[in-house]
């Protein structure tokens, strides 16, 4: 299924990329936020920057698209992790859906560090319906040793 948010085309705001921690499930929600900005030829893709200290960590990238009449998806291979830091391991490697890709994570470092991964997404306008695929490398995931608050 596609995601689409409904909007105004006069509407040149778009909602800010969050990142929600549950600590008691261990798992961090990351909403990836894909708009179309007026006149551009090419989609942008944010999403926050996540923390996890210690232990085992359900990640889940959920798509918000706030453009009118654009519909975008996360494209296979999704969610793709790079080189990892010393001492984290993927636990359950990136699967998902069109909207929602999760992975699980387990962090063992002795002490900070971060890593890239990249997000791919396919998208296209209701108008023209020319399938583009768009991956960025941007985002980045913080592996510490204090807990969350700490």
């Amino acid at each position: 299924m596609l995601s689409t948010l409904k909007k105004t085309r006069l509407e040149e705001t778009h909602p800010e990329p969050t990142v929600t921690f549950d600590a008691e499930n261990m798992t961090v929600t990351l909403k990836v936020v894909v708009f179309l900005p007026e006149g551009a030829e090419d989609i942008v893709i944010e999403t926050a920057p996540a923390a996890i200290p210690h232990g085992n960590w359900t990640f889940v990238w959920v798509l918000d698209v706030s453009t009118s009449g654009l519909i975008a998806e996360f494209a296979d291979p999704g969610i793709i992790l790079g080189s990892l830091p010393p001492l984290v391991r993927v636990l359950k490697a990136p699967s998902g859906t069109a909207e929602t890709w999760t992975a699980q994570l387990r962090n063992e470092v002795q002490s900070a560090n971060a890593f890239n991964y990249d997000i791919a997404v396919d998208w296209h306008l209701l108008e023209d319906n020319v399938i583009r695929n768009v991956t960025i490398h941007d985002p980045t995931i913080a592996v510490t040793t204090d807990p969350i608050g700490g």
